[in-house]
């Protein structure tokens, strides 16, 4: 018989994180940097080149001109190059606390037009739950993720059709020596956190059978937070159970 390298509950535990990780369920916790701006949709060209943020009317007005003047000059013949009001999120490669993120290539960067379901039903609520107020917004938290309310899919690198995913704050922390602490464990996320975020742990049975039921009629879970009285972050966490 082999040698037994690591007890069964060292192995569930194991199989816990991996799924963890590679399912995006646990998020990642770090620096974000929250932006409103205008994104111009241009082929190779980077995040950075194609990203207008901005903070005041003022800036918004200077802003959406560059948006305007790129968008412009990169479009061809046969092809528009658009331009977008947007949500965006930077989450800064050096500061993720909870993942090895070495072979990234630098910051991450998800932006949603104001336009889009996923805006509209679950960015602009974990903006307001997790007290997010301002432009640009620094914050140690948890980006999280959930499917695209419109149901939207993708191809995956294995060529399977996937749901495409929604990056979201669901928790923004008092500190970075509190995320830290959050994110090896040392203490348990906190019940309120700075912002109000209830305690994802005790989810009532209720809320997960309608939760379920309410997904399966094709309701996103915006609508259903909405219907419940809960926050999304409930939600997501109800249909996972």
């Amino acid at each position: 018989m082999p040698e037994e390298v690591m007890t069964s509950e060292e192995f569930f535990t194991m199989l816990d994180e991996v799924e963890r990780e590679e399912g995006g369920g646990g998020g990642y916790v770090g620096l974000i940097r929250f932006e409103l701006g205008f994104k111009v949709f241009a082929p190779r060209m980077s995040n950075a080149e194609t990203w207008f943020p901005f903070s005041t009317s003022a800036d918004k007005a200077m802003a959406k001109a560059k948006a305007a003047a790129l968008a412009k000059n990169a479009t061809t013949p046969g092809q528009t190059v658009r331009k977008q009001l947007a949500y965006g999120f930077w989450l800064i490669q050096d500061e993720v606390m909870n993942r090895d993120v070495d072979h990234w290539q630098g910051d991450r960067f998800w932006c949603y037009p104001f336009w889009t379901p996923a805006a509209k039903e679950v960015i602009k609520p974990s903006l307001e739950t997790c007290a997010i107020y301002g432009s640009p917004y620094e914050f140690y938290g948890r980006l999280t993720f959930c499917e695209e309310p419109s149901g939207r899919t993708r191809v995956n690198q294995e060529g399977e059709e996937v749901p495409e995913l929604v990056a979201y704050p669901s928790q923004k922390f008092a500190s970075k020596e509190e995320a830290q602490q959050v994110a090896v464990g040392e203490m348990p996320v906190p019940e309120s956190g700075a912002a109000g975020i209830p305690e994802l742990d005790e989810i009532p049975d209720w809320l997960v059978k309608y939760a379920k039921e309410a997904k399966a009629e094709g309701k996103s879970p915006a609508v259903i937070a909405k219907e419940t009285e809960s926050t999304i972050q409930e939600v997501v966490k109800a249909l996972e159970m």
